[in-house]
């Protein structure tokens, strides 16, 4: 690997006001770093100087933000959902049917929408998330979205003829033992807790998991209680009740590999600013996430 020849340096830039990104206000842009990873202690090699690993997730989540992620619009809402954020199914501009969650919910999107992309990543049987902004002109007296605030919310698209439970079913089901083992890593991974699942009501009763909103500690984490949190490992409550076997937990676990950095510094900066979640705030969440995902992989770890 090249050499760094130059000494650290920054570039404080201002971001366009008209991206709901400017949460980065001014962000200090390094050159690209050589760097490598010494045991647990992550460390940056820059001309000489040694920084912290996490200026290197700053730098990625900031690249991240100058992308825009798409939105879609919502339409007309259909009907209320149970749960404290009082969700609305809507149909949106996609064409698509979501489950909503209004803006006025804040920081517990955070998780419900994170989980749902990163689930998505590793093929784990979770709904297809997309921010979906909610105009006001929706937003009216004695309608399905009266408490809902304008703006950008997150949804996750509905998925009929379902039913609800909280418990592990059909792992008879040939099908369900992937897709329980691949729920088993995600909910490791991502500190899961409030865990919900839809079962089809016909068919192979395949599952699916939603309403992440309690996931990464809910809406209260902070960089404290992310650091306190228990080791990565799958989900054993899973793996147990959905008699999942080794040989198929090790295939979904080696899914994280599919996973970069990138991928998660582009799912951190997806969240709007609306959301209540700070640069900081993102920059911890993925370094978090990215050790966790190596502390599985390290799990399960093939000898040569």
């Amino acid at each position: 690997m090249e050499k760094a020849t130059r000494g650290a340096w920054a570039l404080s830039r201002r971001l366009e006001p008209a991206t709901d990104r400017h949460w980065l206000g001014r962000s200090s842009l390094m050159p690209a770093p050589y760097f490598h990873r010494k045991e647990r202690s992550f460390v940056l090699h820059l001309g000489g100087a040694m920084v912290d690993e996490s200026v290197r997730w700053q730098r990625l989540v900031h690249a991240a933000s100058l992308r825009q992620p798409e939105r879609v619009i919502a339409r007309t809402p259909l009907a209320p959902l149970r749960g404290i954020s009082h969700g609305v199914v809507m149909d949106c501009s996609d064409g698509r049917r979501y489950a909503v969650k209004g803006s006025q919910v804040k920081r517990a999107l955070v998780a419900d929408h994170m989980v749902g992309l990163l689930g998505a990543q590793i093929g784990a049987p979770v709904a297809k998330v997309a921010l979906v902004d909610v105009p006001a002109v929706l937003i009216t007296e004695g309608s399905y979205v009266a408490h809902f605030v304008a703006g950008v919310g997150h949804g996750s698209e509905f998925i009929p003829d379902c039913i609800e439970s909280r418990d592990v079913a059909f792992g008879h089901e040939p099908k369900n033992k992937e897709r329980f083992a691949l729920l088993a890593v995600l909910y490791g991974w991502m500190l899961a807790d409030d865990r919900q699942f839809l079962y089809g009501k016909a068919g192979a009763r395949l599952v699916h998991s939603v309403d992440h909103g309690a996931f990464l500690g809910g809406s209260d984490w902070t960089a404290e209680t992310l650091a306190t949190s228990p080791g990565a490992e799958p989900d054993v409550w899973i793996t147990t009740q959905a008699d999942v076997g080794s040989k198929v937990l090790r295939a979904a676990v080696e899914q994280l590999r599919r996973v970069t950095d990138q991928d998660i510094a582009e799912v951190a900066a997806t969240p709007p600013q609306s959301w209540g979640l700070s640069l900081d705030e993102r920059v911890t969440l993925a370094h978090h996430l990215a050790g966790r995902r190596d502390e599985l992989l390290a799990r399960f770890v093939v000898a040569p």
